[in-house]
């Protein structure tokens, strides 16, 4: 290449690498796409609405959840066109997933809608000291069996009055492992798991007298206490399932009421069933969970199959 074509280059490339480049935007359609944003989130707020009766929830709890500076960034980050088609939707929950098409939603599904279940995550029961930890953590000492599937498999702990555990498996054809960790008391109701370079996992914990106790990794349920008018709010993905005394009710992540079916069973009807149905792209989607009533608690059947410990 000779003399002029190189000089020829030098000038045109950057000329060229700016005629592809967006634009940037001018300080009003900055402030457009912001009040757009905005507008979205409390179109949110404003679907979720309905089931804060429901729930009994103050209308604070709504509109401070969500982190909302975090949502109109995100927001602020998509193309126009995501958020016209957000902005134009008379359905704004559902407008999340048909606003995003393509394979997992596109690039831009990290923007999700504002969520019920995590307005109901447990918090640290007030007044639950360090010193009470402790003392409760103390009365834990001692080993522990769970025989959740009687010759399959077997774990047993030996507790520590600090909170080190040594966990012995055995499975089956012989395999067994032994490991150890700590546990410590997160709340009433919640065994903080650490296991480990750093990892930590809130485990549900429920005590059943001076022998026996409940707990397991946080996939197999959870532990809910009675809420206000004796009903049980429980987190169900996105949404949370009411159960009262004499029947249920669904809220769904998008603000929807559903009727649902309680049924009891069981000796002492301790055995509650519900099940409820929703539309969901297109098609009927069934649910069904399965709860133990222990007292003035809830539990979720499957953990208690699966995290029954006895004290030997």
């Amino acid at each position: 290449m000779d003399r002029f074509g190189v000089i020829f280059l030098v000038l045109w490339l950057p000329v060229a690498a700016g005629a592809g480049a967006a634009a940037p935007e001018s300080r009003d359609e900055e402030d457009a796409r912001m009040l757009a944003c905005r507008t979205i989130l409390a179109r949110c707020w404003q679907a979720l609405q309905p089931v804060r009766e429901v729930l009994s929830l103050p209308p604070e709890r709504l509109v401070d959840y969500g982190q909302r500076e975090r949502f109109v960034a995100r927001c602020r980050a998509l193309t126009g066109e995501t958020i016209d088609c957000l902005a134009a939707s008379n359905d704004i929950m559902a407008a999340f997933v048909s606003c995003f098409p393509g394979p997992g939603g596109g690039p831009g599904r990290a923007l999700q809608p504002p969520a019920l279940g995590p307005l109901l995550r447990p918090r640290r029961a007030p007044g639950f000291s360090s010193r009470r930890s402790r003392r409760l953590l103390a009365r834990l000492a001692g080993s522990w069996s769970s025989r959740f599937n009687p010759g399959r498999q077997a774990i047993d702990w030996k507790i520590l009055a600090n909170g080190e555990v040594q966990e012995n498996w055995r499975g089956p054809a012989g395999s067994s492992y032994t490991r150890h960790f700590r546990i410590g008391m997160a709340g009433r109701h919640r065994l903080l798991v650490e296991v480990g370079e750093g990892r930590r996992q809130l485990w549900p914990f429920l005590r059943l007298g001076k022998n026996r106790l409940l707990t397991a990794p946080a996939e197999f349920g959870g532990v809910y206490e009675a809420s206000g008018r004796g009903r049980f709010l429980v987190p169900d993905g996105g949404g949370i399932v009411v159960v009262g005394r004499n029947g249920c009710r669904v809220a769904t992540s998008r603000g929807q009421l559903l009727d649902c079916r309680l049924q009891r069973r069981g000796r002492r009807r301790r055995i509650l069933e519900v099940s409820w149905s929703e539309q969901q792209a297109g098609t009927r989607q069934h649910h069904r969970r399965e709860f133990l009533r222990l007292g003035r608690v809830l539990v979720d059947r499957r953990l208690y199959r699966v995290g029954l410990f006895v004290r030997h």
